[in-house]
């Protein structure tokens, strides 16, 4: 629990800009977190909030569920003042024990069919500690029933507020692909015009051809 406090905390970062990705592919979701603070904000090793200064937030190793063995892939990069951080982790058929799903939310709702995954959250949001927080969740299968703020292919995003209570909502295939737009049929308007073209051209060239043939003989 510690561990995942202090991962959440993060989000308090002066400065901090956040967004929680989630890419499901069948009973892999692909979980990554990704945000910037200021340089001085990284360096900070003082013991002003003990345990939970910027420092250890973001060197000691965070867990994605409860269990030690779930350590996110922790990646930090320094770009002039600001710092870089991103965390990564591969759920594999265990989402529903995910430190972040069961500890933000003040309700959730997560059901799982032969077919659908099914996702409620709602409620107060325990880590709302940035102003603004995007969702984007993402898959290669059919998102149906979304309540989403903004689609933009095929990702969909929920955003996040102060003093506003979470409602994330909806619920996705296991194994149905949208449809493709297919390729240009071959019946369309424009080759039915250049096969009719041809046609009288073909019939016309024969036409003269016979015409020909009789005068000469």
């Amino acid at each position: 629990m510690k561990r995942l406090l202090i991962l959440l905390s993060i989000l308090l970062l002066t400065g901090c800009s956040v967004n929680y990705n989630l890419e499901i592919d069948g009973d892999l979701f692909k979980e990554e977190i990704t945000g910037n603070i200021y340089k001085y904000e990284f360096d900070d090793i003082s013991d002003i909030n003990g345990d939970h200064n910027i420092y250890w937030l973001l060197h000691d190793r965070q867990t994605a569920i409860d269990d030690e063995d779930s350590f996110y892939e922790q990646n930090i990069n320094e770009i002039g003042d600001n710092v870089e951080f991103n965390y990564k982790y591969n759920y594999n058929n265990n989402y529903g024990a995910s430190n972040i799903l069961n500890k933000c939310f003040e309700k959730k709702t997560f059901e799982e069919t032969n077919d659908l995954y099914i996702v409620h959250l709602y409620g107060n949001f325990y880590c709302q500690y940035a102003d603004e927080i995007k969702v984007n969740v993402s898959s290669k299968y059919v998102i149906f029933n979304h309540n989403a703020d903004k689609v933009d292919n095929n990702i969909y995003t929920w955003i996040l507020r102060k003093n506003d209570d979470a409602d994330i909502s909806l619920a996705i295939s296991k194994n149905i692909e949208p449809l493709r737009k297919n390729k240009k049929s071959i019946f369309s308007p424009y080759r039915i015009i250049t096969f009719i073209l041809l046609i009288v051209l073909i019939i016309v060239s024969l036409f003269i051809y016979i015409k020909r043939n009789r005068k000469n003989n």
